[in-house]
């Protein structure tokens, strides 16, 4: 059995809140999402007829995807049920698909999957449930993501003891390496980062909770994050990475999957 990395129960948690600020902070998932309609609407010349969008954070995606295949059936889901509303709509744990086989000709989804216990099993699960010639195509944070925070967290907590406070991400290489092992025909990984420059820390903390990117592992510490801490991340953030006027960068690497079900 898998050994499980993320609370979900948690992650569950601040999904419901997240639902109600991500589109306060949604520039990161509105990237996402334009870089899976590029290749949808633009390098594919393929109309898709039956269509599932894994945890849709209210409907942006999918409504992009009904837009683009206006007479496809789309089929959206999340297991949280605040992320979801209207027809074709479920409730469900991403990692459980309560599909038969060879239900959909494309499966897709954006930001969720690096929330995933057991990576390669979910995707055995996606091309189980593709029909023959279907395409899967996701876009995920991957391993550069919030590079700056965890050499910050790493360098504050060097005298203090280290806490895991920030989730692992998956590398390009072996997201590749993953998509070829599952056995997806023209497997495709590749990335590209967008830096966003923050007045400071907490406003990116902010950020990152109204997205509901906040931590989640099992392994945390279950104490909230007292002042001190976050003043000494502050710091280390500020002497290794901030710019004259004060501000911060803060780095994320989008990984595109993509695949075919040969």
């Amino acid at each position: 059995m898998h050994n499980a990395i993320f609370n979900k129960k948690i992650k569950r948690i601040h999904r419901q809140r997240a639902a109600k600020t991500i589109l306060e902070s949604n520039f990161l998932l509105e990237e996402a999402i334009d870089i899976v309609t590029q290749t949808l609407d633009e390098e594919l010349n393929i109309e898709f007829s039956d269509i599932l969008v894994i945890n849709d954070a209210l409907e942006q995606l999918s409504s992009t995807v009904e837009y683009v295949f206006k007479d496809a059936t789309v089929i959206k889901t999340d297991y949280c049920p605040e992320m979801l509303s209207g027809e074709n709509s479920l409730i469900c744990d991403e990692e459980q698909l309560p599909f038969a086989p060879e239900s959909f000709d494309l499966i897709t989804s954006t930001l969720c999957l690096h929330w995933t216990n057991d990576l390669p099993a979910m995707l055995k699960q996606i091309k189980q449930t593709l029909k023959d010639k279907g395409f899967f195509m996701a876009v995920m944070f991957g391993g550069e993501t919030l590079i700056e925070l965890r050499r910050a967290v790493m360098q504050a907590d060097i005298d203090h003891g280290v806490s895991p406070r920030i989730s692992p991400f998956v590398h390009v290489k072996d997201a590749g390496s993953l998509l070829q092992n599952t056995g997806f025909h023209i497997p495709v990984a590749h990335s590209e980062s967008v830096t966003a420059l923050y007045d400071n820390l907490d406003d990116l903390m902010r950020d990152l909770r109204a997205m509901g990117e906040t931590n989640a592992l099992l392994q945390r510490n279950k104490h909230f994050t007292s002042a001190s801490s976050l003043e000494r991340i502050a710091r280390a953030y500020g002497q290794m990475y901030g710019n004259e006027d004060g501000s911060i960068p803060a780095t994320f690497e989008f990984v595109t999957l993509s695949g075919w079900k040969s």
